[in-house]
């Protein structure tokens, strides 16, 4: 990813990676994210079943998290939990986050 420094914004940026080796694999999840709030902030991170509407520009759009057994929202790689539920993202300090997590 290369930013383009003619499309200036204050929002947070950045892009993700989600990998599986095999059927029975991990799903390996890495990315990094970008101006984001902070100091030191913590936000929450989810695979979604919708994708993101850009017109109304609202995450809400994305909802609800991946749930293919109906189970509760719960945490990452926890039984009962949302397959969709993922660790959070959390911010260095300076703004950016980086993201290393496997998902069973």
């Amino acid at each position: 990813m290369v930013r383009n420094p003619d499309r200036t914004s204050n929002n947070a940026y950045g892009y993700f990676k989600l990998r599986e080796q095999g059927e029975y694999a991990p799903l390996e999840i890495k990315g990094v994210m970008y101006q984001m709030p902070g100091p030191a902030s913590k936000h929450g991170f989810s695979i979604n079943t919708n994708r993101f509407d850009r017109k109304s520009g609202d995450c809400k759009t994305t909802e609800p998290t991946w749930d293919p057994y109906n189970q509760p929202y719960g945490q990452m790689n926890t039984w009962p939990s949302q397959a969709g539920d993922l660790d959070p993202v959390v911010d260095n300090g300076f703004g950016t986050a980086y993201y290393y997590e496997k998902a069973w």
